[in-house]
């Protein structure tokens, strides 16, 4: 004879069965299967897959149901343990690299899904704009650099920078504008509140009135 058991709930770990065959009790082991531990079918991407020194690399992958973390890695290299579906990473060197995830589940870990990006090391930051902080929470402050002390700056690169703040719109990852704000001139910094996000990856969309930029952000709620 035999049976099914089937497990209703959500949790692992040691599982013992007890039966009764010929008027004797019998005790036996259950290993119980990891879910999606072959995680083939996870949709893993990098949304700024050129950062530029002082930008970071942003990934991001769809969460696993019964997944309690990610662990990150940057050419193989653990960098983040038991973070969430969304990843940022600052300390990148030049040329091409690769950022992996695994999902972290109670009785084991996925196998790993990940991608290549390319660093750029020739181009000085996003024309010369800070955001910070960068994760951000609640809020987050975007100054310009100041182009005369940037060492690689160059007569056809100051053509291409920002001359001021005029204009700041920031877009989710889908292009939906979700913040505007304007200035009546031009100004040198401004400070963006955020608590109308969510924990998600946005660009940030600086205008002077005849340029635009965009800058990468990554919004983490606690």
């Amino acid at each position: 004879s035999s049976a099914v058991l089937t497990n209703t709930g959500s949790s692992y770990g040691e599982v013992y069965a007890t039966y009764t065959s010929g008027g004797c009790n019998y005790t036996s082991d259950i290993v119980p299967i990891c879910p999606c531990v072959n995680w083939t079918n996870a949709n893993f991407r990098i949304l700024w897959s050129n950062p530029r020194k002082g930008e970071p690399v942003l990934a991001q992958v769809d969460p696993h149901p019964d997944a309690i973390g990610y662990n990150w890695y940057y050419d193989d290299q653990l960098v983040e343990q038991m973070g969430g579906e969304m990843f940022g990473y600052y300390d990148w060197d030049c040329g091409m690299h690769s950022i992996g995830v695994v999902a972290v589940f109670a009785c084991g870990s996925s196998t790993v899904v990940g991608d290549g990006f390319e660093g750029l090391c020739s181009f000085r930051a996003a024309s010369g704009a800070n955001l910070y902080p960068n994760p951000a929470t609640n809020s987050v402050t975007i100054e310009l650099k100041n182009s005369k002390t940037a060492s690689t700056s160059t007569i056809l690169s100051k053509q291409s920078e920002l001359s001021g703040i005029q204009q700041i719109r920031i877009f989710d990852k889908l292009g939906v504008l979700r913040i505007q704000k304007s200035f009546s001139g031009k100004v040198e910094q401004s400070v963006i509140d955020l608590s109308a996000l969510q924990t998600d990856i946005y660009f940030v969309e600086i205008s002077d009135g005849k340029i635009r930029k965009r800058f990468p952000l990554l919004v983490k709620k606690k």
